[in-house]
């Protein structure tokens, strides 16, 4: 049984948090690498609360002052500020932005999408000496790190699972009682429902196995670099993205297997056929089911992207891709 443990702390061995005393670990990496964040902070821009036509007022620390200071260059001059932190009065040098400008560089020029609804802005640091924020494109992410959990399988792991559905109002991850009891029995972990948090899909739920500290040295840990991982806004996603493209391409060098190696190089849409001996002595069957590979890499808008296929079932598999990308194009329109 192999588990994963997303991570922004750069410790060089696995650890127990210090409020509960375990070290948590997700059952697939795309569930794991969405705990590692993806900036070091984000704010809401809401452009509705504005007057587009207005020039911007100057306040420290404000979204659209940072822009415009930060990303457009155009500093106010001769700034009175009160206690507050606005300007009572300032000089507007030539060609200073409105709202509107702000809102178009945000959307356009950072990629934060279009319309008018409120966007949640990916901060990449804070500029003490202008007081501004400095915010990162949409598809920022910070490194992380991915740590690879094997050997769970051989441990006394308390099922908290069966028979027993997640509850969002009073999360497994809190039952601090349970978890005391379990260390003074002697137990290693408990298999709990958990959750995590997705910019498109809102709490996720998902099962996780805490670890108490005495069962860290019984297991076998691979730290690799990684990246926030996020769904794509599909419904299908949840159930077919289980493992993220930093994973797949770690494991693709590990294993040696070129279908792995293929998941963070294939574009969108494209199918790759092979003879039927070459796909079956390349497939895994542990991994892959025999006619068909459905491979995610990091620039998909949907999760059928690209397919990897025996030339048996070619033509059906590539007008299941085209279906299904007709289909999310027209969910996303």
């Amino acid at each position: 049984m192999r588990l994963f443990h997303g991570t922004a702390n750069d410790y060089e061995a696995p650890r127990v948090g210090g409020f509960d005393q375990i070290f948590w670990a997700a059952d697939s990496s795309a569930v794991a690498q969405s705990y590692i964040p993806a900036a070091s902070g984000s704010v809401m821009w809401h452009p509705l609360d504005v007057s587009h036509g207005e020039r911007v007022w100057p306040i420290k620390s404000d979204v659209a002052y940072s822009v415009v200071v930060s990303h457009l260059g155009k500093e106010a001059t001769d700034v009175v500020w009160d206690s507050c932190g606005r300007a009572r009065s300032w000089i507007i040098p030539n060609g200073y932005p409105s709202y509107g400008d702000v809102d178009s560089y945000i959307r356009e020029e950072l990629g934060y999408g279009q319309g008018n609804l409120p966007v949640r802005l990916k901060v990449l640091r804070y500029d003490h000496l202008r007081n501004v924020q400095v915010f990162a494109p949409a598809n920022h992410a910070d490194r992380g790190w991915l740590w690879i959990v094997d050997g769970a399988e051989h441990l006394r792991i308390y099922d908290f699972v069966a028979g027993r559905e997640g509850d969002l109002t009073s999360p497994d991850y809190h039952r601090l009682g349970l978890f005391r009891r379990l260390m003074e029995e002697g137990w290693d972990g408990i298999w709990i429902h958990d959750f995590t948090r997705s910019e498109t899909w809102g709490d996720v739920g998902h099962e996780s196995v805490g670890f108490f500290a005495d069962a860290l040295q019984k297991l076998r840990f691979t730290r690799i670099e990684a990246h926030h991982f996020d769904w794509p806004d599909y419904r299908t996603a949840l159930v077919d993205v289980k493992d993220a493209p930093d994973y797949l391409d770690w494991l693709g060098r590990e294993t040696h297997d070129p279908l792995l190696r293929k998941a963070a190089t294939l574009r969108r849409g494209q199918t790759v056929v092979l003879s039927d001996a070459e796909y079956d002595h390349m497939v895994d069957r542990e991994l892959y089911d025999l006619d068909v590979v459905s491979i995610p890499n990091p620039e998909r808008v949907g999760v059928l992207d690209a397919y990897l296929c025996g030339r048996r079932c070619a033509k059906k598999m590539q007008d299941a891709l085209r279906k299904n990308l007709v289909l999310q194009e027209r969910r996303a329109a």
